[in-house]
Formats: structure tokens, C-alpha cells, sequence
């Protein structure tokens, strides 16, 4: 169950488990600090708190295992306890490729990233003699003024021509 969630998470980017929290992919894009290209890097983002199961998951969940929905579900919430259970006793879930999950003294719940799945690329070093040039993505002139267009008067023609069209066939 663990693995079928996962992929959910990285194809939706979004994934709630009732209980625990919601889980969210988070992009930053890549930069570029003095030589160094650091590549665009993905982190999950957890946020403690009730939410629902969502309908598309157990849709999901029910494609890629092959059952039918009831069985999904009762098979979610089973997982859904066990997981929570286990984080009573333990104090923390390891989800491999995603992170480990602890409990707080608070009673609420965080999320430690598994550091290796969003750095698949290292960083690249650039060539000294490369020039970077920031572009200014809006220029600083003045919009075109708008002409008032008389694009009715076309189709007025075009109406009187499709009258007349009409009046010529029958008439």
C-alpha cells in the first residue's frame, strides 16, 4: 500500500491520509549562485491535521491493486490504523523514498524529507569565461493603445448578406 500512496503522491502531487495529515509536492526551480547550476528540486511538504480520503485515490488504489471499491477502502483504513498505531508505540514511520513521519510531544506529527529522493541531480559547475545576463521578462514601455475597431459592421454585412442568401432561395 505503501508504494501504490507513493506514486500517487508524486502523479498528483497531493495526498491526504485521514488522521495523520496531507501530504504536498512543493517545486523550486533550478538557479544559478556565482558558477554553480543547481538543478530544480522537489520536497514534500507535510501538514498535520484531519482531512478526508479523496475519491480519486481510492479510484487510483482500486485500478492499480485490482479490486473493487469497498475493498480499497476497508483496506486503506486498515493501513491508515496500522500506520497510526505504530506511530503511538514507536513515535515515527519510515516511508522509504518519502521520509520518516514522527510524533511530537504535542501530539502533532513531522515529517523529516528522505534527502536523497529530491537530489537525483548534483549541481553543475559552469565555465568561468560563461557571462550571465539577467533578461528582464517585462520591458518598460507603454502598451499599444487599443484601436476601436468596427468589427460589428463586418458582421452586419454578413448578416445582410445571409438574409439575402436566404430571400434569394426561397423568394
Amino acid at each position: 500500500m505503501q508504494t501504490e500512496l507513493s506514486q500517487y503522491l508524486i502523479l498528483h502531487g497531493h495526498l491526504g491520509l485521514p488522521e495523520l495529515g496531507n501530504f504536498s509536492l512543493q517545486e523550486q526551480p533550478s538557479r544559478v549562485e556565482g558558477n554553480q547550476l543547481f538543478p530544480p528540486l522537489t520536497s514534500i511538504v507535510f501538514e498535520p491535521g484531519s482531512v478526508q480520503a479523496d475519491k480519486h485515490l481510492f479510484e487510483y488504489l482500486g485500478y492499480t491493486l485490482q479490486a473493487d471499491e469497498a475493498t480499497v477502502i476497508r483496506q486503506f483504513q486498515d493501513f491508515i490504523h496500522t500506520q497510526r498505531d505504530l506511530l503511538q508505540s514507536n513515535g515515527e514511520w519510515h516511508w522509504p523514498g518519502i521520509g520518516v513521519l514522527k510524533k511530537q510531544e504535542t501530539g502533532d506529527y513531522t515529517l523529516e524529507q528522505d534527502l536523497s529522493a529530491g537530489r537525483l541531480l548534483q549541481p553543475v559547475t559552469l565555465p568561468a569565461d560563461l557571462v550571465w545576463e539577467q533578461e528582464q521578462l517585462f520591458e518598460d514601455t507603454e502598451p499599444e493603445p487599443r484601436s476601436d475597431s468596427s468589427w460589428w459592421i463586418y458582421a452586419v454585412i454578413l448578416l445582410l448578406l445571409g438574409v439575402a442568401a436566404i430571400a434569394y432561395h426561397y423568394l
